[in-house]
Parts: C-alpha cells; sequence; structure tokens
C-alpha cells in the first residue's frame, strides 16, 4: 500500500515563490540508442522519391546518378541516409537527455505547486497545442467535430500539462538559485536556441514589452537545463532488433494514418470548393464565395 505524501506549501516573498530540492547533486537517467533498420533506410528513400511517382524498389543506380545531387549509386545513398539518421537519431538523444533529467529533478521538488502558478501556464499550454495542430493542417474544432476527443479530455490535458510545467519551472527555479546560475543579455540566444536574427527580434520586443526580466528568467532556466542534461550520470541502452522493428512498424502507421487525413482534409476542401452553390441570382455556377457575374450585375 503507497502512501501519497502531502508537500508543503512553498514560501512566498514578494511576487515570487521559494522552491527547494531534495537534493542538488547530478541525476541518473537511461537512453535508449536506435538502431538503424534497412525498414527505415527504404522509408527515407521512398519520401525521397515518391513525387516521382517511385519507391525504393524501383529506382537503380542510374536514376540515383541522375536526380540525386553528389551520388551515384542506391549503395551510396543508402550510406548517406543511414549517416544522417545517425545524426539526426544523436540530436534526438540529447534532446531525451533534457527531458528525462528534467522529470527527474523534477522528482525532488519539496514543496507542492500553488495553483495560481499552475492557471498562469494554462493560457501557454492551451496556445501551444493550438499552434502546433494548424501546423498540421487541422484545429481543436476538427478534432471535436471528428469525433478524436472531447473538449472535457482536452481541458483535463491542458491542466495536467500546466501542473507538469509549473512543478519543472519550480524545480528549476530551485537548482538555478542554489547553484547560483546567472546569465547576461549576451547569453540569451544560446540559451534559447535562437540564431542572432531570432534574438536581437525578440530582446527588442521585450524591452519594447517590459518584460526583460522575464525573459532572462526564461533564459536562465534554459541555461540550468542544460547544465543539469550535462551532468547527467547517463546510462545508454542499445535498441534490440524487435524494439527497432516495433518502434519502425509504429512509425509507418502514423505516417499513413497522417497522410489519410490530409488526403481527407484534401478531399473535403476540394468538395466545399467545387461542390456547388446557389448565387444571388440563381445561377448555382458552384465557383466559391465571390462571383464574376455578381460582380458584373453591381457594375450594372
Amino acid at each position: 500500500m503507497s502512501i501519497d505524501l502531502v508537500k508543503p506549501e512553498p514560501m512566498r516573498v514578494g511576487n515570487r515563490y521559494i522552491y527547494s530540492l531534495t537534493s542538488y547533486e547530478p541525476v541518473s537517467v537511461n537512453l535508449m540508442m536506435p538502431r538503424i533498420t534497412d525498414a527505415e533506410v527504404d522509408m527515407a528513400i521512398n519520401s525521397l522519391v515518391q513525387p516521382a511517382g517511385l519507391d525504393a524498389q524501383s529506382i537503380d543506380d542510374a536514376w540515383v546518378s541522375e536526380n540525386v545531387q553528389n551520388v551515384s549509386s542506391i549503395q551510396e545513398l543508402k550510406s548517406q541516409i543511414r549517416k544522417e539518421l545517425g545524426q539526426l537519431n544523436a540530436q534526438m538523444l540529447e534532446r531525451q537527455k533534457e527531458v528525462l533529467a528534467l522529470n527527474e529533478l523534477t522528482k525532488r521538488l519539496v514543496q507542492s505547486v500553488p495553483a495560481d502558478e499552475v492557471h498562469a501556464l494554462l493560457d501557454q499550454v492551451r496556445y501551444s497545442f493550438d499552434r502546433d495542430l494548424k501546423q498540421r493542417g487541422t484545429s481543436i474544432d476538427q478534432l471535436v467535430a471528428q469525433g478524436a476527443t472531447s473538449r472535457e479530455e482536452l481541458d483535463a490535458m491542458f491542466a495536467e500539462q500546466a501542473r507538469e510545467a509549473a512543478e519543472q519551472q519550480a524545480a528549476l527555479s530551485a537548482f538555478a538559485h542554489e547553484r547560483k546560475i546567472e546569465i547576461d543579455d549576451a547569453e540569451i540566444g544560446s540559451a534559447l536556441h535562437l540564431n542572432p536574427e531570432q534574438t536581437e527580434k525578440l530582446i527588442a520586443e521585450a524591452q519594447q514589452a517590459g518584460t526583460m526580466d522575464i525573459l532572462r528568467t526564461n533564459a536562465t532556466l534554459e541555461k540550468a537545463v542544460s547544465i543539469i542534461a550535462e551532468e547527467a550520470n547517463v546510462t545508454y541502452v542499445q535498441e534490440s532488433e524487435r524494439q527497432a522493428e516495433a518502434r519502425v512498424r509504429q512509425l509507418e502507421e502514423m505516417m499513413a494514418a497522417q497522410a489519410m487525413q490530409a488526403q481527407a482534409m484534401r478531399e473535403a476542401h476540394h468538395g466545399h470548393n467545387h461542390g456547388g452553390c446557389e448565387c444571388s441570382d440563381g445561377t448555382g455556377c458552384g465557383c466559391g464565395h465571390h462571383h464574376e457575374h455578381d460582380k458584373d450585375d453591381e457594375d450594372e
């Protein structure tokens, strides 16, 4: 039988809460190293040649030499793709290390996070979710209409994500305070992984809005994440062949589902634009919402 301990509330000083951790020693995480499979390489080739109506099995050295820059054979193409996948996997492992290290650190948080801290992040969580959906060509309204989820389920998910984010920020704040992590304006771009142009724009906007303190705090917390991940004790485990096959199969299913969804949206859009409509003069031209003959009538 497990006992859920009630954490104490943090002390408030001015407009901020003071948090602490049970330990500030390096965290320990396990990372699974992906195994690059032949099926994964073929998937990448399929994505490359699909616009030409081909697949990995229907191309030859001649086609590769003619259509792929600086590559003269299928074997060379596969080697290049394996190299690129390896680089992508290395980048992914670094991101995973940061996520897992932060999760482990958050478990050490001594205090609970007050409701107002969680509530302050709700709008940010909703905005991020909505933005990601729009980038994929859909929306919350469409998800609900399709029966994929309900607004109640989404609200519960947003609340949980906001709570997790608030706890992570609290843990990072405690770590940064204990380690006396500071940041100057010249480090903001690198801490937030921005290029010089993005950094300049962000700082200018923050100065205009009077939110430089918030920007510096966010950059400080991101710097803390990098330190936590860098100091973490990492155990690397090689993905097994069976695990790799399952991962690739799941990826194939996800890509197929996304392709079906994209096709359905294109068909719906096509039907909306060309499905016919009754114009004000009864012509029923089916040309959309703006009608040239309406304009002609107005001109007359």
